[in-house]
């Protein structure tokens, strides 16, 4: 469980892109929709990052993109992830 009382907003949007992670990681076969609604979610939290953006997530970001098995759909997603995370630094 998240404890959310007194943690920073970079540090609760950091929890959340790593259990987001964790659900790419798990669900990698899952639906498209279903990805690009988590992509969505996960975009959402990466536009709150001020100072500086996890590893885990930058990470993603590289491997995501330069995989033969996504989907346009889901690369579009994640350039809109990508764009969200790099523009509130």
């Amino acid at each position: 469980m998240l404890n959310v009382f007194n943690v920073t907003k970079n540090s609760l949007g950091t929890q959340c892109c790593l259990l987001s992670i964790v659900f790419f990681v798990r669900e990698a076969g899952a639906h498209e929709s279903i990805l690009v609604h988590e992509i969505n979610a996960l975009t959402q939290w990466s536009a709150k990052f001020t100072t500086s953006l996890p590893s885990p997530l930058v990470s993603v970001f590289q491997t995501q993109l330069s995989s033969t098995k996504s989907t346009s759909a889901v690369r579009a997603a994640y350039v809109n992830c990508m764009t969200a995370a790099f523009n509130g630094l």
